[in-house]
Parts: structure tokens; C-alpha cells; sequence
């Protein structure tokens, strides 16, 4: 038999702490164990400061359940800040993103993240980032020619096309160059000069084949272009 829990005027959070930093407020709560849970009239709040409303919420528990996060946080370059992610899935070729996140001082930036798996055809993943910038030299005050409209697109795709041939096509386009370390400072911190590539390899029992090509996306980076370089290594 299917158990419920039920309770009004209930509060839920994945904030492992006394005094969790954000949670949902709900008039009426409900539980199904290891499957779901349904929250009506549920705000969200960071603190005891209301941020957001939902006539109703549903989240399920299971491995590959479309949910919310939401991290809030404080920083000097935005201020106040609320990043907010709807993580969806479909059954399994297709899986993604949605971003809004609004920082006080910056603004709001959107986006979607999309991961397809294609099978025999390969996988791949499609990443667009937009921020209107309320003020983009706030970390960047030695740099002149940030604009307020900022963005970046990530593409990356990989196959097997036979037996020890593959295929890898990778592009990252960016606004300025500056928008991963202002929004992105982990993967800045991890590379902050991104690469636009197409590389092919072969591999043979003595012999390996090498074919890069990489063009020059970003006019404000410095990058070796290779249209394309063949190499044949023997082993």
C-alpha cells in the first residue's frame, strides 16, 4: 500500500544545518516516501526572507526526478545573489538546464544547458549563458571594453565513427573576455582561455593519425590557428 505523509504549515530543506540558509515554506505539505513530494502554496526563502511563490510545487525522489536548485549567497561583486536551476530529464536521449539567477548588483542572467545522447551517433552537450550587466567592470576595473550585454556558448560533441576512429568537436564562444571569470570562475579558474577545436584520430596496431583543426573564435584571445595539422605518429 502507498504511504503519505501529510502535514500544514510544514517547512522542507536539502540545508544540512539548525538554521538552514534557504527552504520552502508551504501551507500544506505531503509526502510519499522514495517517490515524491507536493507542496502547496510554498514559498522559497534564503533566511526567513521570502524570494519566491508556487501555487503549487510537486518534486519527485526518484534518480532522474526534473527538480529545482537554488543556491543563495553573498559576494562584494554582486551583492545578495540567487541562482536558481531546473535540472529536467526525458526518458534517456535527452537531458538539460534551465538558469535564472539574479545578483543585486549585476543583474539577471538566463540560460539552458542541453545534453543529448545519440547513441551510435554520440554525445554531445549545447550551453548558452546570458547577462545583462548592471555593472561590468565591478571586478574588472582595469579592463575598458566590457559591454553590458554579455554571453558565451559552449558546444562540445564526441562520437566513434568505427572501430579506433573518433571524433571530437569543440567550441566556446564568448562575448568578452572576461564573462567566465565573472560568472563562470571555477571553469575560468579550470581554463581560462577555452580552445575551439575539431580533432580526428585513428588508431592502427603500429600507427596513430592526428587530424586538428582549430580556428580562431575569439578575436581577444591569443590562439595558434591550425587549418588543419596532419600527424602521423608510429608507435
Amino acid at each position: 500500500a502507498n504511504q503519505f505523509y501529510s502535514a500544514t504549515n510544514a517547512t522542507i530543506t536539502t540545508d544540512d544545518y539548525a538554521n538552514p540558509a534557504y527552504k520552502i515554506r508551504a501551507r500544506k505539505l505531503t509526502i510519499a516516501p522514495n517517490k515524491y513530494f507536493e507542496a502547496e502554496e510554498a514559498t522559497v526563502r534564503i533566511g526567513d526572507v521570502p524570494v519566491f511563490y508556487f501555487p503549487y510545487f510537486r518534486r519527485s525522489l526518484g534518480s532522474r526526478a526534473n527538480h529545482f536548485d537554488f543556491t543563495p549567497g553573498y559576494r562584494s561583486a554582486y551583492g545578495p545573489y540567487l541562482l536558481t536551476t531546473y535540472k529536467w530529464y526525458t526518458k534517456e536521449k535527452l537531458d538539460g538546464a534551465i538558469h535564472v539567477d539574479y545578483r543585486e548588483k549585476r543583474g539577471l542572467g538566463i540560460g539552458p544547458d542541453l545534453n543529448y545522447h545519440l547513441g551510435k551517433f554520440g554525445d554531445g552537450t549545447i550551453q548558452y549563458y546570458y547577462a545583462n550587466d548592471d555593472d561590468p567592470h565591478a571586478d574588472n576595473s582595469q579592463t575598458n571594453d566590457i559591454p553590458h550585454e554579455r554571453h558565451r556558448i559552449n558546444f562540445s560533441h564526441q562520437t566513434v565513427l568505427r572501430t579506433n576512429l573518433t571524433l571530437k568537436a569543440v567550441a566556446n564562444y564568448q562575448s568578452d573576455s572576461m564573462v567566465d571569470h565573472d560568472f563562470f570562475e571555477s571553469q575560468y579558474q579550470a581554463n581560462s582561455q577555452p580552445k575551439s577545436f575539431v580533432e580526428v584520430n585513428q588508431n592502427w596496431p603500429n600507427f596513430t593519425l592526428n587530424v586538428l583543426a582549430q580556428p580562431q573564435v575569439n578575436d581577444f584571445q591569443e590562439t595558434v590557428e591550425r587549418l588543419p595539422d596532419i600527424k602521423l605518429s608510429a608507435l
